[in-house]
């Protein structure tokens, strides 16, 4: 008893030291009970966020999943099927899920379920890497991915509801930055984990001990996200998957500011299918890949630390302004790349354009957290999942399509490529410009 009234009151220290609470309404869309729960939910919200970062990054399908694939001989191929299927299988099946979410008074248990299936699949892929090889473990990792991606888009729908009801508007934005600062600091250090061990060692034991500690993480932020306080909240309007498509065409058509937010952050999507690009034009100015997985890792990691507190104050003020920023600096980020082949060859060292995936990892974050707050923030309470749902399946779409650089790259050239993603950049922070600024939870149709 004596343990939990400690991290109570260091709970609502913390939350006294982010927040003035003797502003007016500062639980103004939240119950009573749920306020008073806020600093607790606060504290395990933000260690169950760092608990998944780390996790995702240990086993991320965009750097080290390729590079353990690649150790254990599976086909280039399948290397090139992960990041697809982990971001579209994420964000696909939501739809289908959120008339269900809808139809539960505590939803925090969809999270938590989903978070098991995440711990099984990566605990099944470290069985994997240790056993399998060749196609037959490539097709095995991959399957496992996509299992643990639909259960990553079911919890996702959750969560976003589980935030909603448990803090208050005007402190989200910045929960959503703490949670991405620490991952950002836990991020580095995987990525010295990663260029101290895994190098370019051929030796299949880091790789087990890399996604099974994810494993663990996961099932650790299954724990935290259990002991979160949510008040029972409405049933009603729960629908099936064939009624909620109907609803969701409906929406479409009618909702133009939503309209506009899922082209907003179609085209700003383009911050993440860019790195990989970035990783080949780094990988064309030296020939030394030693410990460059690490490095990569550790540069991303700087940006989403240095990025979260810098994005939450302004995307609780004004998200859409975030999701603008950030797309700004993802196309500076794209200038600092293309420009540096016009450096004198003696100048072309990997020190200077790591400042790229810094720059980049600074951009998505605010692109993230803007977008993340804005919808929580506009979409009215009982539809919420519906919102977030279709936004997320509509994204996934546009996520297949991008997979489509891959092939225009091999056509216009790698620098070409970036110049293009540049471009789409720019007509995404113009859809943002237009976005307004949430107000109230009102219905926003119209």
């Amino acid at each position: 008893m004596s343990n939990r009234g400690a991290v109570t009151r260091l709970s609502e220290r913390v939350y006294e030291m982010l927040f003035d609470e003797t502003e007016e309404r500062a639980c103004r869309d939240i119950s009573e009970a749920e306020c008073h729960e806020a600093p607790r939910n606060f504290s395990l919200n933000a260690a169950n966020g760092a608990a998944t970062k780390f996790a995702e990054q240990l086993a991320s399908p965009d750097l080290t999943l390729p590079w353990m694939l690649s150790a254990i001989g599976a086909p280039v191929a399948i290397t090139g099927l992960l990041v697809p299927l982990r971001r579209a299988g994420s964000l696909l099946p939501q739809l289908a899920a959120s008339g269900r979410i809808r139809a539960l008074p505590i939803r925090k248990s969809v999270w938590v379920g989903a978070a098991a299936v995440q711990t099984a699949s990566l605990a099944l892929m470290a069985v994997s890497v240790a056993f399998l090889s060749g196609l037959i473990a490539g097709i095995a990792i991959a399957a496992l991915l996509a299992v643990f991606s639909v259960a990553s888009g079911v919890a996702s729908v959750a969560y976003k509801d589980v935030l909603a009801k448990t803090i208050p508007k005007g402190r989200r934005g910045r929960l959503l930055a703490v949670r991405s600062a620490i991952g950002g600091l836990l991020t580095i250090g995987a990525g010295l984990v990663l260029y101290l061990v895994v190098r370019d060692s051929a030796d299949r034991l880091p790789y087990v001990i890399l996604v099974a500690g994810a494993a663990l993480l996961f099932g650790l932020a299954a724990l935290l996200f259990a002991r979160i306080r949510e008040q029972p909240g409405a049933t009603a309007g729960g629908r099936t998957p064939f009624e909620e498509l109907a609803a969701a065409w409906q929406l479409f058509h009618t909702d133009h500011p939503f309209r506009r937010f899922v082209a907003a952050r179609a085209l700003l999507l383009t911050v993440l299918l860019l790195q990989p690009f970035y990783v080949v034009l780094s990988r064309q100015i030296t020939a030394d890949a030693s410990g460059a997985l690490g490095s990569f890792v550790i540069a991303a990691g700087i940006g989403r630390m240095l990025g979260g507190p810098v994005w939450g104050g302004l995307a609780d003020r004004a998200a859409h302004r975030a999701m603008i920023l950030g797309g700004l600096l993802a196309v500076a980020a794209a200038g600092w790349a293309l420009g540096f082949g016009l450096l004198p060859a003696s100048a072309q060292r990997f020190y200077l354009f790591a400042p790229v995936f810094i720059l980049n990892a600074i951009a998505y974050a605010g692109v993230r957290l803007g977008r993340k707050t804005w919808l929580v923030d506009y979409a009215p309470t009982e539809d919420r999942p519906l919102y977030v749902s279709l936004a997320n399946t509509l994204v996934g779409v546009a996520m297949l399509v991008g997979s489509l650089l891959g092939f225009v790259a091999q056509l216009i050239g790698t620098g070409g490529t970036v110049a293009l993603g540049a471009a789409l950049l720019l007509a995404g922070v113009g859809f943002a410009a237009s976005l307004p600024r949430p107000v109230e939870n009102e219905s926003p149709a119209g």
